[in-house]
């Protein structure tokens, strides 16, 4: 179904969900979570981590290596814990602690702040929205399935902000002995923060060569 969204030009973006996915840190792990927090440092409460059921796709290959980085998580505490070798998320983190909203609802209007995944999705959602706007004013195609275009074009080209510092530590609120268990940010892609958050104007110059979208299809 991602494959035939993808083809049509629709990108689909998933909160990674707050403190472990479906807050309750269930077994099964989500596999399209793309978005996480921000600041310039990862924060404490975002889901993320490696999934039970799906194997790493090819664009994550070159990412393998993270969990053998000295400092990228607490092995004594986190061992037996995760998957090595299967899809891991976020993909991409944006700001997503205190920042205002402004809401139309019920005939009135007030200012609201807004924090977690369900406010920095939108973020990232948003520069798509943007990037897709250049390609049709220039006669291409909407950008569609994002992950291979993110890690092979990208990230290596600049277009994210990579964030090096900070630690998701939620763990499972709901299991005492776990509460505190999470990933480190470092230099790269990670399970703290992903590939990093937009930097606008680099990707929408990489808007202007049709190369840079990659149509590949494996999850």
């Amino acid at each position: 179904m991602y494959a035939q969204l993808g083809a049509r030009g629709v990108s689909v973006l998933v909160a990674s969900g707050d403190n472990g996915f479906g807050y309750y840190c269930k077994q099964y792990k989500k596999t399209t979570g793309r978005l996480g927090f921000g600041y310039k440092h990862v924060i404490r409460w975002s889901g993320n981590g490696l999934s039970n059921v799906f194997d790493r796709p090819i664009y994550q290959a070159a990412d393998k290596n993270y969990l053998q980085v000295t400092g990228a998580t607490d092995t004594a505490n986190n061992q037996g814990l995760f998957n090595r070798p299967d899809r891991a998320y976020p993909d991409v983190p944006a700001l997503g602690d205190d920042f205002l909203e402004y809401v139309n609802l019920n005939g009135g209007q007030f200012d609201t702040g807004r924090s977690r995944t369900s406010a920095s999705t939108p973020i990232f959602a948003s520069v798509i929205t943007l990037l897709n706007g250049i390609r049709i004013r220039q006669g291409q195609k909407p950008l569609g399935f994002l992950n291979p275009w993110l890690y092979k074009s990208i990230a290596p080209s600049q277009g994210l902000n990579d964030i090096t510092t900070g630690k998701t530590h939620a763990g499972c609120p709901n299991i005492p002995s776990l509460k505190d268990n999470g990933w480190n940010a470092t230099q790269g892609w990670d399970l703290g923060g992903g590939l990093g958050t937009p930097n606008f104007r680099v990707m929408a110059a990489l808007m202007n060569s049709s190369r840079n979208c990659i149509w590949l299809f494996g999850m």
